[in-house]
């Protein structure tokens, strides 16, 4: 128990001293979406990341009902919207992650996979816990919108008892979505957080282990054109590392697919990943670049 309190403790006071020092995602969006693709034994990986802001009026309507269990809301008039679509050997994964912009807590998580596993998960946030509902298809509702299946579980999971009941919660997407990040400015520097994975919550640090020139190659999409870069920029080197709050349960985190070994070459001044590598089980290393930035 006191590992416990521990690991969530010191998660929960770095969050709140980088959430001191940043500017609120939703003051500046740097961009709207990116591309990044990689490749593994011939196989291809696509991935889109599209960020917006959208009224809370009208986000509300995709949340799951908390009715009186105290669910997350957010602060202002607006959310920030997270949203990844991955495509790879035959399977399709996408998420949203709808997020306060002022606290970056998470306030609804929607995880669906299509084409091997099929499920939809959904995480709706509650002040020490959330509601978790899944759905599978049923008979003959293979291909339909995973939003209609009608094998539906639903259950009300509550977070291990040394979390403090302050603590701000969040999704894998804002690490690299939000500004956390941007917090981070020289070798030595890192962040950590609550991160929901998988039903479970897991302390996640993010590090900055070195900072040098990358040779980077991408297309930028502003409002007068198409413009490539390419040559060395200034970048910093981040690691991900995460443990479970629960010091019995196993890791479960994973961005984009990656499961271990999780490296990040940052760009700080357009605020984006260009190259994002990791093990994953079966295939081992996986490299993925950027591609794309559209404003």
């Amino acid at each position: 128990m006191r590992a416990h309190l521990a690991i969530a403790a010191a998660a929960f006071a770095t969050w709140v001293a980088a959430s001191d020092v940043a500017t609120p995602p939703g003051a500046a969006l740097p961009w709207r979406e990116l591309v990044l693709e990689g490749r593994k034994l011939g196989l291809d990986a696509a991935i889109h990341l599209h960020a917006s802001l959208q009224p809370t009026t009208d986000a509300a309507g995709e949340w799951l009902p908390a009715g009186a269990t105290g669910g997350v809301r957010p602060a202002g008039t607006q959310v920030l919207l997270f949203e990844s679509r991955t495509a790879f050997a035959g399977r399709v994964l996408n998420e949203r992650l709808w997020l306060d912009p002022a606290s970056r807590a998470a306030i609804q998580i929607d995880d669906t996979e299509t084409g091997a596993r099929d499920h939809r998960r959904v995480y709706r946030l509650l002040t020490g816990g959330f509601i978790y509902e899944q759905r599978l298809p049923g008979h003959g509702e293979e291909g339909r919108d995973p939003a209609t299946w009608t094998d539906v579980q639903r259950s009300v999971v509550r977070y291990p008892g040394a979390t403090p009941a302050t603590a701000v919660v969040t999704g894998a997407l804002a690490l690299l979505g939000s500004d956390l990040v941007a917090t981070l400015r020289a070798p030595g520097d890192r962040v950590s957080c609550l991160v929901l994975v998988q039903s479970q919550l897991e302390a996640v640090t993010v590090a900055a282990v070195a900072a040098s020139p990358y040779s980077a190659a991408f297309v930028e999409h502003r409002g007068d054109g198409d413009h490539p870069v390419s040559g060395p920029l200034d970048t910093l080197t981040l690691e991900l590392v995460s443990r479970p709050v629960d010091e019995n349960a196993p890791g479960s985190f994973r961005l984009f697919g990656l499961e271990h070994g999780i490296q990040v070459v940052w760009e700080p001044h357009r605020r984006v990943p260009l190259r994002i590598s990791g093990q994953v089980r079966l295939l081992g290393q996986i490299v993925i670049n950027l591609e794309e930035i559209r404003y």
